[in-house]
């Protein structure tokens, strides 16, 4: 417990929990918002590729990520950033699944125990900056927008910088709508925007234990048809490949694995935590991008089609 002249202790001190549990419980929390969220995410899923799978890929990464920490009181906080950085790396879905997982991996690494709010504005920019190296092409209207307003929260204590950062989490969910012309275009705001605003609110209510109804409860409630509308008949196309796969940290740079995937495909995401790299790419034919990593010694493999829904009958634009 750390305290000066004229300052209370910290928040978590006060409250007799440390900040690992604080984080163990946020991101269970967490969870159960993402599971809630699901189908929404999913129909919100335009970018970058519509094949309507962020929100199962997100409550996927949530979950595994959750379950790598679990709930051990005997945990410190390197311990919970350890177990979070592994679980990121081995277990994130998806574009916004592993980006999502490089923010908390960033966010988790810079926290302390019983954090004064510049040691929380600190870990929230860690974690902005994280998830943003990891994108080889990097968007604004996206998870990474979100995570630079977080970044911004400011307040005199620990209940009040998060509760500000979850606010400041939900405006710029709002603002991505008119910041990429795809969202622009069909009314929507980012998917994996709105998850992170999710772990924000997760992890300001169980610090504050001030739970609160927001405009991305809104967002998420909002029904996709309305009452009486039939639901369409869709077709399912495939139009592309999704690799996703790990590397030993030592068998190539990270740098060069990303200059390898973006020449061969797309959406390249690549994280690490210094022992592993993790990898994703989208390719219209993933045959090559395969036979160019194979020598590198991959594993991990997790290969899925890229399913695009449109009402039958309606062509791609």
């Amino acid at each position: 417990m750390r305290c000066s002249a004229g300052l209370s202790v910290g928040w978590a001190s006060v409250l007799g929990v440390r900040t690992a549990e604080h984080l163990q419980h946020a991101l269970w929390q967490f969870v159960t918002l993402a599971e809630g969220a699901e189908n929404r995410l999913n129909e919100l899923n335009v970018f970058p590729v519509a094949d309507s799978d962020t929100g199962t890929n997100v409550l996927r990464t949530a979950e595994a990520i959750a379950q790598g920490v679990g709930v051990d009181p005997a945990s410190d906080i390197d311990q919970v950033a350890k177990d979070i950085g592994h679980a990121a790396m081995m277990s994130s879905r998806g574009n916004s699944g592993l980006i999502l997982g490089q923010y908390l991996a960033g966010f988790s690494s810079a926290l302390v125990e019983d954090p004064w709010p510049e040691e929380w504005s600190t870990a929230l920019k860690a974690g902005a900056s994280k998830a943003r190296s990891a994108v080889s092409d990097p968007v604004e209207g996206t998870i990474l927008s979100v995570a630079d307003a977080v970044a911004t929260a400011a307040g005199s204590s620990s209940p009040e910088i998060l509760l500000d950062a979850s606010k400041k989490a939900d405006a710029a969910v709002v603002q991505t709508e008119f910041q990429l012309p795809v969202l622009t275009k069909a009314g929507l705001v980012d998917a994996g925007g709105v998850a992170l605003s999710l772990f924000v609110r997760a992890l300001a209510n169980v610090v504050s234990n001030e739970p609160e109804f927001t405009i991305i409860d809104r967002v998420i409630a909002r029904p996709a048809r309305r009452k009486g509308d039939t639901e369409p008949t869709v077709h399912r196309e495939v139009i592309g490949y999704e690799l996703q796969f790990n590397l030993v940290a030592g068998s190539a740079d990270p740098a060069e694995v990303q200059v390898l995937l973006s020449a061969l495909g797309t959406d390249v995401v690549i994280g690490t935590d210094g022992d592993t790299i993790a990898a994703h790419v989208h390719a219209a034919d993933i045959g090559p991008i395969v036979e160019a990593v194979l020598p590198l010694n991959p594993f991990n493999i997790r290969i899925e089609a890229l399913l695009e829904s449109r009402p039958l009958g309606q062509n791609r634009a």
